[in-house]
């Protein structure tokens, strides 16, 4: 009997120490457009319409342009580029350790003009 709770206590810890260990990491992307760089807090702000998110780059994160490698200054340059980041939540807020910058905004050019009647040229 005194052997049973032993290993029976074990068990319980085990299983409480598995439970109390360190959260699972989840990673998740979001995308939008870069709004500004900061280098002081090495922060990219990502607007999405109305809504921005910060995202503090980790010691090790990719920057990419294409398949060019950005360096973080870079990123101060491509204000307005599209950017999908994938990032992490931790206690210091978002981490990301991906950026992929995009195109930049292209403005909508105005649409073709349809030739006028007078025009055409007549067919006598």
């Amino acid at each position: 009997m005194q052997r049973n709770s032993f290993f029976l206590t074990i068990t319980f810890l085990a299983l409480a120490g598995a439970a109390f260990a360190a959260p699972t990491v989840h990673e998740a992307w979001a995308s939008g457009r870069i709004s500004r760089f900061d280098a002081a807090t090495r922060s990219v702000i990502v607007s999405q319409g109305h809504h921005e998110m910060t995202f503090v780059l980790a010691p090790n994160a990719r920057l990419t342009h294409g398949k060019t490698t950005l360096q973080q200054q870079d990123l101060a340059s491509d204000v307005g580029h599209a950017v999908k980041v994938r990032y992490t939540t931790g206690p210091t807020g978002k981490v990301a350790d991906l950026v992929e910058v995009g195109a930049a905004r292209t403005t909508a050019s105005a649409p073709a003009k349809m030739p006028s009647k007078s025009s055409k040229p007549s067919m006598k």
